[in-house]
């Protein structure tokens, strides 16, 4: 089955003479094709990455697993999408190059409150070099997250000796 689909997909790819960014559709539309012409399930971040796109990638049917990113989705919005996807019979995903243990402990808390089928959290693992933006961060071990308890503190002695900044409930940016 799978050289097929693999056949499928050159075949499908070498019909397509423009596409993309440069070309004359959009990514939503490549996408919605290639599922169709492929019959393999679609996944992405790039082509929906506010309500308005969603809308027209869920129209299109471009993606099964609708990736949201709480950096840009914000938290409460990735629990919106997953909610959406759970009445629609999709799938919940994340993505993100997120570098730091406090992203990290806000894709878990996400994926943890999403209801539905969802998938792995997807982050890299280079963050576990020790920002230690939260005062525990969270460990992987064998491939597991425990979600925690009890709730999560900034470690605000490392914000400041990175010089991060920061905002508060209004928005304005500081030092901390």
């Amino acid at each position: 089955m799978l050289f097929a689909c693999a056949k499928d997909w050159t075949r499908y790819s070498r019909s397509r003479r423009s596409c993309g960014g440069e070309g004359r559709f959009s990514g939503r539309e490549v996408m919605s094709e290639f599922r169709r012409a492929t019959g393999l399930k679609t996944a992405t971040n790039m082509i929906a990455t506010d309500w308005r796109e969603m809308a027209h990638t869920i129209l299109l049917q471009s993606v099964d697993i609708p990736f949201a990113d709480p950096h840009f989705w914000t938290m409460q919005g990735s629990v919106r999408v997953a909610q959406m996807c759970y009445e629609w019979g999709l799938t919940w995903g994340s993505h993100s190059n997120n570098h730091l243990d406090i992203s990290l402990a806000m894709f878990t808390h996400v994926a943890a409150s999403a209801p539905g089928e969802i998938t792995a959290i997807d982050t890299h693992w280079i963050w576990q070099d020790g920002q230690a933006l939260t005062k525990n961060p969270l460990k992987i071990i064998d491939g597991q997250i425990e979600v925690p308890t009890a709730p999560g503190a900034r470690n605000r002695d490392r914000y400041g000796r990175l010089g991060i900044c920061t905002s508060d409930l209004f928005g304005a940016w500081s030092r901390i």
